[in-house]
């Protein structure tokens, strides 16, 4: 699955070579651990909660839900409730409500209070950080190295089985929206409690599944309106000024490389928005500037060339192996142009994206902007957390930008490791945009989220090669004594 894409097992080959370690080993007395995902039939035990609270009941298992039906979640969601005064008036109640309350302000989670919810049929209480008028804030996210995001949402908004606070990585957050007019409603179903997007009108339309670590549509719900621009017979060549970032996500620092592959020159940009070039979240997260070897260059500039020929032949359909893909860019004028569903640079008078096919030509090269927030309205969803934005400039040259910046754990506990490797793993982390770019079908865009049209996204096959030649580098580099970044972070 493309959560661990072969394109960044580099990432925690890096890892490994730092010697790190994900987490720390659970005492005798720990919970054992609650989710086992190895496939659709997973089984998950939960923590039913009673009157004693949360941390004191014994497990008992219970299947997670592997789907869920548009019924289903209205009943989900009507089955929730505001505890009696009965539950929140107990001493132990008003405990764990002040401890979990300091655990999300500690972590830096905006809320106004901690509302205790009821399922009446199951007798179970829990709780939900939301605003003074009862929105959600956050749901609690605990390290996972299993995911490609970094994380794993709990099987609760606060709590989880194998939640241990003094010992445990974590944070509050919430999938991005696919509709800015959307929010989110906690339901219950088979025991657990969901996070459920809804529409303004309140139908349940997505949900987020802690098991397979995604959003998935609601079986029955409506999809989005938003419809793509009808096929073309011919897509035209794209006529206009060379454009390094476009215009709705523009960068306050950029820098242009060349990559070489074949003697072939690919241009190369990276920018970083304002939002990461000021940001001020501890310890080091804001950045000035990106560097690369050209090695690294080399490296991208291949793997770019690649994905480009994935989309070329195992997407549009065309027959050429990759030293004659390569051969056509090299050597033909035109030829081995990609077809992609992009969002196009301005808006239209009623202020809403374009999303459109297009002509991406990978002799003009990419560029890549590191934001902190890609608007679920002009960008696509691709997994459980991380939003992409895929342009076109007026010669054919791509344009992405990721929010993956602000979804990488810059935290002491990655900076325990070296601020080198930290830098070095989030630059090979933030080009996974790149892999989506080579597999994502246009039919799978049309909405602005992949994995609720089509599912999970498998990795690239073609990449294997490049990849393995890759680790088979580094580990040179690491025998010799000779190990030294392909990249890194200029910080204040």
């Amino acid at each position: 699955m493309h959560r661990l894409t072969q394109f960044f097992v580099f990432t925690l080959l890096l890892a490994l070579l730092s010697g790190c370690s994900a987490s720390s080993a659970p005492s005798p007395t720990d919970f054992q651990p609650t989710l086992t995902p190895s496939g659709p039939e997973t089984t998950t035990t939960i923590q039913p909660l009673t009157l004693s609270g949360p941390e004191t009941t014994p497990i008992v298992p219970r299947p997670y839900p592997a789907v869920l039906t548009l019924e289903t979640a209205a009943q989900g969601i009507s089955a929730v409730v505001d505890a009696p005064s009965s539950i929140t008036g107990l001493a132990d109640v008003q405990a764990i409500i002040t401890k979990h309350t300091q655990l999300a302000r500690d972590k830096g989670l905006s809320f106004d209070h901690m509302a205790i919810k009821y399922v009446a049929a199951e007798q179970r209480w829990f709780l939900v950080p939301v605003t003074s008028d009862g929105m959600i804030t956050g749901w609690l996210e605990i390290a996972d190295a299993t995911s490609q995001s970094g994380w794993r949402f709990a099987e609760q908004p606060t709590w989880d089985s194998q939640y241990h606070p003094s010992t445990d990585t974590y944070q509050y957050g919430l999938p991005a929206l696919h509709d800015p007019a959307n929010h989110f409603e906690t339901g219950f179903a088979n025991g657990f409690p969901i996070l459920i997007e809804v529409t303004a009108s309140g139908t349940p339309q997505y949900w987020n599944n802690i098991v397979q670590k995604t959003t998935l549509l609601v079986e029955g719900a409506p999809l989005p309106t938003e419809t793509p621009t009808p096929e073309a017979t011919q897509i035209p060549f794209e006529s206009g000024p060379s454009l390094e970032f476009s215009p709705l996500l523009p960068a306050v620092w950029s820098k242009e490389w060349t990559g070489k592959v074949a003697n072939m020159d690919i241009p190369i940009f990276i920018g970083l928005s304002e939002g990461v070039y000021n940001d001020k979240t501890p310890p080091i997260t804001s950045i000035r500037g990106v560097w690369m070897t050209q090695e690294g260059l080399d490296i991208v500039a291949d793997a770019f060339l690649r994905t480009a020929h994935y989309r070329y032949t195992e997407i549009m359909g065309n027959t050429a192996t990759y030293e004659e893909y390569v051969d056509i860019r090299k050597n033909q004028p035109t030829g081995g142009e990609v077809n992609l569903l992009i969002t196009d640079n301005e808006l239209n008078s009623d202020g809403k994206p374009v999303r459109r096919e297009a002509l991406i030509d990978p002799r003009q090269g990419f560029s890549l902007l590191y934001t902190d927030k890609v608007a679920p309205k002009i960008g696509v969803k691709h997994d459980r957390n991380n939003t992409s934005f895929f342009g076109v400039d007026g010669q054919g040259r791509l344009l992405l930008a990721s929010d993956y910046f602000s979804r990488y754990p810059f935290n002491k506990e990655t900076f325990e490791f070296g601020v080198s490797t930290t830098n070095s793993q989030f630059i090979a982390g933030s080009f996974y945009v790149m892999d989506v770019f080579g597999y994502a079908e246009n039919r799978c865009m049309v909405n602005g989220d992949i994995d609720s049209i089509c599912g999970e996204q498998r990795h690239l096959k073609e990449v294997a090669d490049w990849n393995q030649l890759y680790i088979n580098k580094y580990t040179e580099m690491l025998s010799t004594g000779n190990f030294k970044p392909f990249w890194g972070l200029d910080r204040p």
